[in-house]
């Protein structure tokens, strides 16, 4: 559990600043803004961008960047060699769960 914890922060630590600064602005005067910035859904979104071919699923020939690696097998629920978007949102909630469930942060 520790291990896995460490390996998802190490994840966000390397994503996070780059994820931070490819944000789009806010939402503008009157217009309603999604919950912490968009959270897993966000994520899968910006992820999904790595599906060249457009089936809705990513693929080892699809995602180069090592970084992802150790994300990618997690994700890949049934180790098919495919992540399809249902597998990579149900992780990404399963791990934000993990993280959001501690003390700390604003109001925390």
């Amino acid at each position: 559990m520790l291990r896995q914890t460490l390996i998802a922060g190490g994840l966000f630590a390397l994503c996070g600043p780059g994820i931070v600064f490819a944000q789009p602005p806010g939402p503008r005067r009157g217009e309603r803004g999604g919950p912490g910035g968009g959270g897993v859904e966000a994520a899968v979104t910006k992820l999904m961008v790595f599906d060249a071919d457009k089936d809705g699923k990513l693929s080892n020939a699809e995602v180069t960047d090592t970084r992802l690696t150790p994300l990618w097998e997690r994700c890949d629920a049934d180790k098919d060699g495919v992540v399809t978007k249902d597998e990579l949102t149900a992780q990404l909630t399963k791990e934000a769960a993990t993280l959001g469930s501690g003390r700390g942060g604003p109001g925390g």
